[in-house]
């Protein structure tokens, strides 16, 4: 603690700073402990003498940074901040703002907590791991179906990283055994079914299709609420247990945060008689034992609460054996006063709750239990509910919050799933060669002890070369900070800096736009002016047709010998190895499985004519070209194609997509169609033309007929967008095509507005990403200077500079065919 001659001294030292920087100095210092308040103000003194603003933003990030890595990363991130700013002001700023990836990815380094977004990607890959189902990994508090993943966004909880993130896989754990062993499988019909054959009376059941069985059920009793906190008590302690039973790789660490969550329970002496009986509900669920101080008087129910209990710790045990149990408890709990007026003894009980003893209680031992207390009814106290346990997240009891979105062509009743954005962390990306061995944790393991180290590669890499995106739930910040999203369709992404040689985190927002539809007709033209070459490209796709077989070799059973394998493993053999006897080749049919995704450049500078004397020229010698042109004009030319001395860079790119349609379909590729302009950071535009998910239909043909020029060409967001989109399919070749007139340009694409340089490296390094992800990529462009800057952006990666523009739609279905055999 700072004595009187420190806090003088600190006021004299304020004395040396600008008033401002003083005022904000003396507000950050009331945030922060006083320990720092001396190294606060050396630091914000030598970032002083390099850049004012960047004072500023040091001193609004300063009070997170101490929260989440402590005084002594406060020193090390600083540290790293004032030496960006000695080399360039604006990347010191950015970092300071905590706006860049190196800002971010070293504050993760420093803290030992976890955040939901850096394993994101980890857990849903557990998960699917465990059930065989991709499961979306979610906020705890986001507003969304109960089909998920619920995780809170921060873990602190321990000094270090791998006991946040143990603490991560247990919660996930338990959630993931809700959907394993049948918690969401609850059929109100056996349920009521159940209360009749109990004698028990209920009212009649609500056919509300809005909500769940088991909420239709949990409202049949007169306390409700009560009857929910007794089921998600019982339930959970049924999934505890098989969890453990199943997934016992997991087995130790998930005892020992159970163990944890139960010495934090309240003390039972300051309950209500109902709110002690339901503490001990919890503390048996938590597979508790040992002597407790309760009320007295409830030493006859907890006993018999206690072996109803038991009845779901059990391997058999099942979701109607938990709803029986409810009921049982239920008709205990209900009748228990719920006041604190008739405790007038407490006395030391020891309950065990191991499932040794058999299950044997009915209706009758319950109601002579309550005779001999003479609780016939309850007191009108109002019912509180025991405190939760925070490791089993969320237990979602409510209906579905189905988030609807409208589709791109505007259709506003089709149900769609989350967009569960690109970003699990700019600071962490996890490599899937770090969970090669996610299958020991699912399984029984002979030593369950090694199992800790799962997933911990991935959260101790300190270099991790690029970043992705994801969706934030804020507000908009100001010009030159971090972004966030502001509609269901909106997606945020990080942009590659090169003079920084870093990311500027969550710096352009994607919105996928419905486009409107026209009509079929361009596309049926386009098939007829082209007919001849349509012919030709379904020949050349129809060849693509998995017709050959390929030999494969080294199998346990096949067509004949394989000579080599059989030498290896005659060899082997005779060695003493006991190598496998793979010793046959067979010939497969050879399969495609491609996924495409092709960006159409929809820049307004796409509204150029493709005939360059057309354009250039003024002289009257093609007046009459005019006048056809003008006669066309004020004619019917709704889905009509253009005359050929008139058609535009964007017609010709609308012709390609409807040739290479037609080839497509021959096929069956997966693929997708997007158009993207731009009007700066906050305003990319992915225009849906067919995705990837969808159908080919008249809807599509209709929608290429709107295809218009827009605005700008900012390609990095587009390109790590359909990236992104690629990601989600499944299938072994993924590819992506970007057609563009010309070089990437935007409103603000750099530090200083429109820098070619600046939108050259980052489109490169979109690329580079997608590389990354197992997506091959093409660049092909109109523009005859490309090969001044495709060089650069694609590197050793694969692009084309059409000579002529007129041979795009020839030349597209080619390039299509030769880059994915």
């Amino acid at each position: 603690m700072t004595d009187d001659r420190d806090t003088i001294s600190i006021e004299q030292t304020l004395e040396n700073f600008p008033p401002t920087i003083a005022d904000e100095l003396r507000a950050v210092m009331r945030l922060v402990p006083r320990s720092v308040h001396i190294r606060l103000l050396d630091l914000a003194e030598e970032a002083l003498g390099l850049s004012s603003p960047a004072v500023s933003e040091f001193l609004r990030t300063c009070p997170f940074v101490i929260e989440r890595a402590g005084p002594a990363g406060l020193e090390s991130w600083c540290q790293e901040g004032l030496e960006l700013l000695r080399k360039s002001e604006g990347s010191g700023i950015e970092y300071f703002r905590l706006g860049t990836f190196r800002s971010a990815h070293l504050l993760e380094k420093l803290s030992p907590g976890v955040e939901l977004s850096s394993i994101k990607k980890l857990i849903e890959t557990y998960c699917l791991a465990l059930i065989g189902g991709k499961t979306p990994v979610l906020p705890a508090e986001l507003p969304i179906d109960r089909h998920a993943i619920f995780l809170p966004e921060f873990v602190d909880r321990y000094p270090s990283k791998p006991e946040n993130f143990t603490w991560y896989k247990v919660m996930a754990t338990h959630q993931i055994g809700h959907f394993e062993f049948g918690s969401y499988e609850f059929r109100i019909d056996k349920a009521t079914t159940l209360c009749h054959n109990l004698g028990l009376l209920h009212g009649p059941v609500d056919g509300d299709d809005t909500t769940t069985d088991l909420l239709r059920f949990l409202n049949l009793f007169d306390n409700s609420k009560l009857a929910t906190d007794i089921f998600t008590i019982v339930e959970d302690s049924r999934i505890d247990f098989l969890t453990k039973q199943r997934y016992r790789g997991i087995g130790q660490d998930y005892s020992r945060i159970q163990a944890e969550a139960l010495s934090l329970r309240p003390p039972i002496t300051s309950h209500s008689l109902r709110e002690a009986f339901l503490e001990i509900m919890v503390r048996l669920s938590l597979q508790g034992s040992g002597k407790w101080l309760v009320p007295a008087i409830l030493h006859a129910p907890l006993r018999l609460a206690s072996r109803i209990m038991d009845r779901v710790i059990s391997p058999e045990a099942s979701i109607e054996d938990s709803t029986e149990a409810m009921i049982h408890l239920y008709q205990l709990a209900s009748r228990i006063p719920a006041s604190r007026s008739r405790i007038d003894r407490w006395e030391a009980i020891e309950l065990n709750s191991n499932g040794d003893e058999p299950f044997t209680s009915t209706l009758s031992d319950i109601d002579e239990v309550l005779r001999e207390l003479q609780w016939d009814a309850t007191d009108g106290s109002p019912h509180f509910s025991p405190a939760k346990v925070e490791y089993r997240g969320i237990f979602r009891l409510e209906p579905a919050h189905e988030i609807r979105e409208a589709e791109s062509t505007g259709v506003e009743e089709e149900e769609t799933k989350y967009a569960s954005s690109p970003w699990p962390a700019s600071t962490e990306t996890v490599e899937m060669n770090d969970v090669l061995d996610i299958g020991e944790l699912a399984a029984a393991t002979d030593d369950p002890e090694e199992t800790h180290v799962f997933g911990m590669n991935a959260l101790s890499e300190q270099d991790t070369p690029f970043s992705e995106a994801q969706p934030e739930q804020e507000d908009d910040s100001n010009e030159g900070e971090s972004l966030t999203v502001d509609s269901p369709l909106s997606y945020l992404y990080d942009e590659w800096d090169f003079r920084a040689s870093d990311y500027r985190l969550r710096w352009c927002r994607v919105r996928e736009m419905p486009l409107a539809e026209g009509t079929p007709d361009f596309f049926e033209a386009t098939l007829d002016e082209y007919a001849r070459l349509v012919a030709e490209i379904r020949g050349r796709f129809e060849q693509l047709n998995p017709r050959a077989r390929r030999k494969v070799k080294r199998l346990h059973d096949g067509e004949d010998f394989d000579l080599d394998a059989l030498v290896d493993f005659v060899i082997g053999k005779k060695a003493g190895h006991g190598s496998d006897a793979k010793i046959y080749w067979r010939r497969n049919k050879i399969e495609r499985d491609v996924s495409v995704a092709f960006l159409l450049d929809m820049s307004s500078s796409t509204v150029e004519y493709i005939n360059r004397l057309q354009r250039d020229s003024i002289g009257p010698v093609f007046a009459s070209d005019y006048r056809t042109y003008f006669e066309w004009l004020q004619s019917d030319h709704q889905g009509k194609l253009r005359p050929k001395e008139f058609k535009r860079i964007i017609d010709l790119e609308k012709e390609s997509i409807v040739l290479l349609i037609r080839a497509l379909e021959t096929i069956g590729d997966s693929y997708g169609i997007y158009g993207f302009s731009s009007h700066g950071r906050e305003n990319v535009e992915l225009y849906m033309i067919k995705d990837l998910e969808e159908d080919f239909s008249d809807r599509v043909k209709s929608r290429i007929d709107s295809i218009i020029p827009q605005r700008g060409t900012r390609m990095g967001p587009a390109i790590r967008h359909a990236t992104w989109k690629l990601e989600q399919q499944e299938s072994k070749g993924k590819f992506l095509f970007l057609i563009s007139d010309g070089r990437p340009e935007d409103h603000s694409y750099g530090r200083e507005g429109l820098e070619k340089e600046y939108a050259i490296h980052d489109t490169r390094m979109a690329l580079l990403e997608a590389r990354q992800k197992g997506v091959t990529s093409l660049c092909l462009t109109f523009d005859q200077e490309g090969h001044d800057y495709l060089g650069t952006i694609c590197g050793d990666m694969q692009y084309e500079v059409l000579a002529d523009i007129e041979s795009l739609p020839a030349c597209l279905p080619t390039l299509y065919g030769w880059l994915t055999t």
